[in-house]
């Protein structure tokens, strides 16, 4: 992530290595705490529609505590121009969560029983 800040990465690459680290479940913590952490830079690079892209894209996650994190950040930093990105960011995070503790009992007695079949061939 700290590439995304070097002089030599043009301003609209980076916020689409950021964008791109944000979107993928395996780096959207650290995505995430580089651009709460930097956030003044993140903006400027990129204006008030990358601000809204990185806003949109907070919709990709899937846990509590990561909403509540997008919620307290975006009240305290607004983006012009983003409320309907962050309100559908924060219902897409609701609706994961949500669907995860419902299916998540049944997902795992299922994966164990893949286990029970696959292990008896």
């Amino acid at each position: 992530m700290k590439s995304a800040k070097s002089p030599d990465v043009r301003s609209q690459d980076a916020l689409q290595l950021i964008v791109g680290v944000l979107a993928n479940p395996a780096g959207e913590k650290l995505a995430w705490d580089f651009v709460r952490q930097h956030w003044t830079e993140v903006e400027k690079a990129g204006g008030p529609f990358a601000s809204a892209q990185v806003v949109g894209t907070t919709g990709l996650f899937c846990e509590a505590s990561l909403r509540e994190q997008v919620d307290d950040f975006f009240a305290a930093h607004r983006v012009a121009g983003a409320e309907r990105a962050y309100k559908q960011s924060i219902e897409r995070i609701n609706n994961c969560v949500d669907l995860k503790m419902q299916q998540q009992q049944h997902l795992a007695s299922w994966l164990g029983q893949q286990h029970l079949v696959a292990g008896a061939k």
